[in-house]
């Protein structure tokens, strides 16, 4: 897959080393540092062995922050960890001097952004909440009781992960630095959200007659299962952290380990910034480095491995019991994280169809085999782990299969003049410009959804313009006699044809007389000789 002068700054991959640069250095860590980071890492050259020993162990799992992404014009730095064991009041002075080394190697950056990704729901004042109909008297002002329910149970959570020494950074401690927070849940309330998306599209209320959801009803639903509430707050991040970069701000993103809202937010706000990504090459790189070498948990999140259960046999592999509750854990690890960074890939392309060299098939197609487990590019959850699989060796590739398959990826509208041009793709993501991704979500529903996207449509206008121009071709063609040797007969022409259409070989004039004239002798036969 990997061309390592293909790789070098701006666009860093860990999976094979590029050039070192001179503000952040190539540190080969061979997964002792921490087990779910690739190999390969830049990291500030400024840094110290210590300050990066003591920054990951204040990090949870051991991921400190390292370099995902350097500007070519601003030299600013997305940099990606995971949140600090700060607890109540902890601090570590190597990771305070680590991220103060990744302020220093961006001499651009007035201040190094600290994005947590989280709710910030620990310091959300109670005076915030809105009143609803239904009111309590509480410390003199009103308030809805489901609201309040809600905030004292994120109350309750924050705390209790404050208690078990997880944290976030504070502005106090970390000098030069600015905290910003957004609202994308984690992956149980995501997993919620989707499933209740599954209900609403299998939705059969409404008309007796026709036994079809209404659409209004849809509507509601859809509006009550939060998600493109949740694809907002992931897209909101991700234009902030590249609004930064083209500012000349450097930024720190993590979210509790790093490995599912932080890869979102890295991956989205790299497919703003640079047109490479958003082609279908450079898209494969970015799959590569912010979730396979970055340690996304692919095959938890999506459910590969499941323990299961043999009844006959002497000795049963797992007991009834313990495979319910083995399954019961193995499920709540799944969320489809990975769905929700492919959609908001396709609310862009929706809303900027230039901007982009594939189409929506490329990632319906990379969706559907996350869950095949066909290819082995989408299993495992680390490289680590994938090495010792030896996945590379027993599997076939993913991108490979999808290389042999350009052409029915490649977007008509896709302007690469254009996209050069940018500095930044920036997106509407208004509410009412959001959209529910029909082709994902409502594929084989014959209901009340549009079945065919408008991309679609242009592509086979497209492919039918140019086989009416290879047609055009071949009757000009016929004016020199050498492709109907044998004269013209309507019925050979027709049998050859659309054949010919279909395989590409219209234009290969010498190929095409020789099966017309072949479909001519079968047609007359002993006739031949009057034509």
């Amino acid at each position: 897959m990997y061309d390592t002068d293909t790789y070098l700054t701006p666009r860093l991959c860990h999976t094979k080393p590029p050039a070192t640069t001179e503000a952040f250095q190539l540190k080969v860590f061979v997964f002792q540092i921490c087990d779910s980071y690739p190999q390969y890492l830049y990291v500030p050259t400024c840094a110290s062995q210590k300050v990066l020993l003591g920054s990951a162990g204040f990090r949870s799992r051991g991921r400190l922050p390292v370099l995902s992404y350097l500007h070519p014009s601003t030299n600013a730095a997305i940099c990606r960890c995971s949140q600090p064991l700060s607890g109540f009041s902890a601090r570590c002075e190597e990771d305070e001097q680590m991220l103060a080394c990744i302020l220093r190697a961006t001499p651009s950056s007035r201040t190094v952004w600290i994005i947590d990704t989280r709710p910030r729901v620990s310091l959300l004042p109670l005076n915030q909440l809105h009143t609803y109909p239904i009111r309590v008297n509480f410390t003199s002002k009103s308030y809805s009781i489901t609201a309040l329910l809600s905030f004292f149970l994120l109350q309750l959570n924050a705390m209790a992960n404050r208690a078990t020494g997880k944290g976030y950074e504070t502005e106090q401690n970390y000098v030069g630095m600015k905290v910003q927070f957004f609202s994308i849940e984690n992956i149980h309330v995501m997993r919620s959200a989707l499933n209740k998306l599954v209900e609403v599209s299998d939705l059969k209320a409404g008309s007796d007659d026709l036994n079809v959801p209404s659409h209004s009803i849809f509507l509601d639903g859809l509006q009550a299962t939060g998600w493109l509430k949740h694809i907002r707050a992931i897209l909101d991040a991700s234009v902030f952290v590249a609004e930064k970069i083209v500012e000349g701000d450097s930024v720190v993103v993590h979210c509790s380990d790093g490995w599912d809202r932080t890869s979102q937010t890295c991956a989205l706000a790299c497919l703003l910034l640079d047109p490479y990504y958003r082609t279908i090459h450079g898209f494969m790189a970015l799959i590569e480095k912010d979730w396979l070498s970055f340690g996304h948990k692919f095959s938890e999140r999506a459910g590969h491995l499941r323990p299961f259960y043999t009844g006959g046999g002497n000795s049963p592999a797992v007991t009834p019991s313990s495979a319910v509750s083995m399954v019961m854990d193995t499920t709540r690890e799944q969320s489809p994280v990975f769905t929700q960074f492919l959609d908001c890939v396709w609310q862009l392309l929706v809303q900027k169809p230039y901007a982009f060299q594939f189409n929506e098939r490329f990632l319906l197609v990379l969706h559907d085999h996350l869950y095949s487990c066909q290819f082995g590019t989408l299993i495992g959850n680390n490289e680590k782990e994938r090495k010792e699989l030896r996945l590379e060796e027993r599997t076939y590739s993913l991108w490979g299969f999808m290389k042999r398959h350009l052409t029915e990826y490649i977007n008509p509208l896709y302007d690469a003049e254009r996209c050069r041009n940018m500095d930044i793709l920036v997106p509407d993501i208004a509410p009412q410009q959001l959209r529910l991704w029909v082709m994902m979500y409502n594929r084989f529903e014959e209901g009340i959804h549009p079945r065919e996207p408008l991309l679609s449509a242009l592509t086979i206008l497209k492919d039918h313009s140019s086989s009416l121009e290879d047609h055009l071709q071949l009757l000009e063609k016929i004016g020199g006699a050498d492709v109907f040797p044998m004269g013209f007969h309507e019925e050979a022409f027709d049998r050859v044809y659309q054949p010919a259409v279909r395989c590409g070989t219209v234009s290969e004039y010498g190929y095409f007389g020789a099966r017309y004239c072949s479909a001519a002798v079968e047609i007359m036969g002993d006739d031949v000789q009057s034509l």
